[in-house]
């Protein structure tokens, strides 16, 4: 199971069956959890916690090996559709963990390489469109996080670290 906070707004829970609950607020519940019916088989969801703001903030999820991303709103928790329409990234490889900052997103392979894009967020339908998935000149990866910003560190499978910032 996991939970991921999307900034004032709201949270959400993957369960571990893999079905996903939210609702709105983070110090107390203001509304009792609510299922979104339409996703089934999470292995990971992540939202950025940073309070990128205006009511919503994006939001990835991962279902086997792909991955979809859309805007997290919580005004549409009670509609059973949380995150709007998802776009899915167009990755050359299945994807086994998720890291997700502000607009920014990266995706360990499994094949141990990265592949990070932008999330394009048009406010006025709150939907999202994922850009330029690129993957990173690193090769036997363990672990990728993003920063706030524009930093993306890396842990490779020898314990070393490496970073960037575009």
């Amino acid at each position: 199971a996991q939970i991921s906070i999307g900034g004032h707004t709201g949270a959400c829970a993957r369960r571990t069956d893999g079905s996903v609950s939210c609702w709105r607020g983070v110090a107390g519940l203001e509304e009792p959890p609510r299922p979104v019916a339409e996703l089934t088989g999470v292995e990971e969801l992540d939202l950025d916690g940073s309070g990128w703001g205006y009511g919503a903030t994006p939001a990835c999820l991962r279902v086997a090996g792909k991955v979809r991303c859309g805007i997290f709103a919580a005004e549409r928790i009670a509609s059973g559709q949380p995150f709007g329409d998802l776009a899915e990234v167009a990755l050359d490889s299945p994807a086994r963990a998720l890291s997700l900052r502000g607009i920014r997103s990266c995706a360990l392979l499994e094949d141990d390489t990265v592949a990070c894009w932008w999330l394009a967020t048009p406010r006025e339908n709150l939907g999202v469109t994922p850009l330029f998935p690129q993957r990173l000149a690193a090769t036997d990866v363990a672990e990728v996080v993003v920063g706030l910003g524009t930093e993306i560190c890396l842990r490779k499978r020898d314990g070393s670290v490496w970073c960037r910032k575009d």
